[in-house]
């Protein structure tokens, strides 16, 4: 029958608003018939509520992408669309963040700040996000701004305002803004607020940092003792700062009894290869020359490879030589060339070396032993090789992607004085590019030709991290452990071990997954963005090797955030060990959560659907069990073939 069209139309829009409400079905869209209605009255009066219904949906089935599209045509919004658009904006920026999107998040918060005049408070806590996008680029001077504006414009009972002043003094430390910085933590140990212990541990710290900056030793001591008392189980760095300031003060006594404390109480720390080398310059400086020897033959057999046991070789030549044990010095001095030749304590050690010849008059004897160690410091540096370097290296630190220059220098000069540096650069490059392939390549080609040079350490990383991009597991580990076995830089020390817990996982090697877990967790060089993963992972790895009870508790802590992908991950896994142990009653209650906690990771979501129709199905629920898979099968947004096979094996 032909109804009339404004008829037809008015009743389409009725039936349409009539369907917004509705019961909890898995992924179910509750926008189509609105999309449907525009493809067939583009022009309709009811248009612009609509448009304003299909925001409302595609926010409540948590589609935030589809929301700002949609808002996005919108030609005339009203200020409850811009309302929407700004939430839309801030959630969206959220989670790019969260995924590591830092300069896509960045202009999501700027979005949804330039529309403060719909939620001041909301433009006001963008500011904070901001903030955080600028620090992880390393743009410092505008992070301080962003958390200036927060601490500017938010109430003095705002929740999130001493974490802003906790992050400012990060951020003005970056700037070496130290007597700003300190100002900022000093307020945060003052009153920390909500902020944890371990935060508050770190502020001491980097009020110590501050004041030893500012040559004030003494007050920098008194803060790393404050940090120490506040967090010990973390405390290795606290305490070998507090030794170098008693070294500062010429106080080596005190410099050696707390160092020793130091490395009894952490024994695995990775601060451990520089505090023998001060352990042993302490011992020169008390005119004490045999023991600094014994330590510097202590620090060199156990880190051999890192860059404090390369320095450790040359300072035990030079004691040597302070001692009149010329032979052995010499015996030194070459033993450092032969075995680290590419590395600048090898320059250094032929440059003594040559002094010594020369003092001798067997110059000959010199040229002789350095054309007779492969990859050893030439007699004199190429001045062309140098030249083209500097070019090359400025256009590069002027524009990241400048690289045709560097390229051209390792072409031209293979072997040359600066091409492990070239080759470092051309490796972070690629690897900010995203072309995992060239990071690879030059990585390799650095800890190939210059093992012992200063950009080893971090092509080691790279290597490791473009490994396990690439799926060679096994490789990657390899890769892990030799950079732990030599990294000096803590950031190395933490990208190993988190790579060879990682990697581990994958392999199913839980013992070496706990081991490392426990090692970061009890550092304070672990980014707290990587926290959750380290607790998460410990906790999986906990429960394959049996101790389900550790685990659990673990899961439960992470569960209680489910935004975050690995609260989502350990909901999911301790709904699921519940139920792999007879606790169904336990097993409904926390996948329940999860269905209803409107995590944005659709994975574990879908996942926890499927585990509770199998609770169902246990409990002879059989109807509602297969309904629900159904309905998943039907809506589930994701690609992943895993999920559809489990819906299927169970659907049977």
């Amino acid at each position: 029958m032909d109804y009339d069209k404004k008829v037809q139309e008015t009743a389409f829009y009725n039936y349409a608003v009539a369907k917004m409400e509705g019961g909890r079905t898995p992924f179910g869209s509750s926008v189509t018939m609105f999309e449907d209605f525009l493809r067939r009255y583009p022009d309709s009066r009811y248009a612009p509520s609509v448009q304003e219904y299909l925001v409302t949906g595609y926010m409540t089935d948590n589609n935030y992408e589809k929301a700002l599209a949609s808002i996005e045509r919108i030609k005339r919004p009203s200020s409850a669309i811009l309302t929407a658009k700004q939430r839309v904006l801030y959630i969206l920026g959220s989670r790019d963040l969260a995924a590591g999107n830092v300069s896509q998040a960045l202009k999501r918060f700027q979005g949804a700040k330039a529309l403060s005049s719909q939620n001041k408070a909301m433009a006001t806590e963008c500011d904070l996000w901001i903030g955080d996008c600028y620090y992880r680029q390393g743009k410092y001077t505008e992070a301080s701004k962003a958390y200036s504006d927060y601490l500017r414009y938010s109430g003095a009972n705002s929740s999130n305002r001493m974490l802003a002043t906790y992050d400012l003094g990060y951020s003005r430390f970056g700037e070496k803004r130290y007597s700003e910085a300190r100002q900022n933590f000093e307020k945060v140990v003052k009153q920390p607020g909500n902020l944890g212990q371990d935060i508050v541990a770190d502020s001491y710290n980097r009020i110590g940092d501050c004041h030893y900056y500012a040559s004030a030793f003494s007050e920098a001591a008194a803060n790393y003792d404050k940090a120490y008392s506040l967090n010990p189980e973390a405390g290795d760095y606290a305490l070998f700062q507090k030794a170098m300031m008693r070294g500062l003060a010429r106080d080596y006594k005190g410099k050696l009894e707390i160092i020793d404390d130091m490395m009894s109480r952490y024994p695995t720390s990775g601060l451990m290869p520089s505090a023998l080398l001060e352990k042993a310059e302490s011992y020169v400086a008390l005119n004490r020359a045999d023991d600094a020897v014994k330590v510097y033959r202590d620090l060199v057999k156990r880190y051999p490879t890192t860059s404090q046991g390369r320095n450790g070789y040359l300072q035990l030549a030079i004691t040597l030589m302070s001692q009149g044990n010329r032979r052995q010095a010499i015996d030194t001095y070459k033993e450092v060339i032969s075995s680290y030749p590419t590395s600048e304590e090898a320059r250094v050690a032929s440059d003594d070396l040559k002094r010594i010849y020369a003092d001798d008059g067997n110059l000959d004897d010199y040229a002789k032993f350095i054309a007779s160690v492969p990859n050893a410091p030439k007699l004199e540096a190429a001045e062309m090789d140098e030249l083209t370097f500097r070019a090359a290296e400025k256009a590069y630190l002027n524009d990241n992607a400048a690289t045709s220059k560097l390229r051209d220098y390792v072409s031209r000069y293979p072997g040359g004085q600066y091409e492990p540096q070239a080759l470092s650069y051309l490796a972070t490059a690629a690897v900010n590019a995203g072309n995992e392939a060239d990071a690879l390549q030059y990585a390799t080609m650095i800890t190939e030709r210059y093992p012992d040079s200063e950009a080893a350490e971090d092509a080691l990383a790279i290597k490791g991290e473009a490994e396990y991009a690439a799926g060679n597991g096994e490789q990657a580990l390899a890769t892990f452990r030799k950079l732990e076995s030599r990294a000096s830089a803590s950031r190395n020390i933490h990208a190993a071990r988190l790579g060879i817990m990682r990697v581990s996982r994958d392999l199913g090697k839980y013992d070496d997954v706990v081991d490392m877990a426990d090692r970061m967790l009890a550092s304070t060089a672990i980014p707290s963005t990587q926290k959750n993963e380290v607790r998460y992972s410990r906790a999986y790895a906990l429960a394959q090797l049996g101790k389900g009870d550790e685990a659990v508790k673990e899961w439960q802590q992470l569960a209680e955030d489910m935004d975050d992908l690995y609260g989502a991950k350990s909901a999911y896994y301790l709904a699921q060990y519940h139920f792999d142990n007879g606790a169904e009653k336990k097993a409904r209650t926390e996948v329940e959560r999860l269905v209803d906690s409107n995590t944005p990771h659709q994975y574990w979501l879908a996942r926890g659907f499927i585990l509770l129709s199998d609770i169902y199905r246990k409990q002879g629920n059989q109807f509602e069990a297969d309904e629900y898979l159904k309905s998943l099968k039907e809506n589930y947004p994701g690609e992943e073939s895993d999920i559809f096979m489990m819906i299927d094996q169970r659907l049977k």
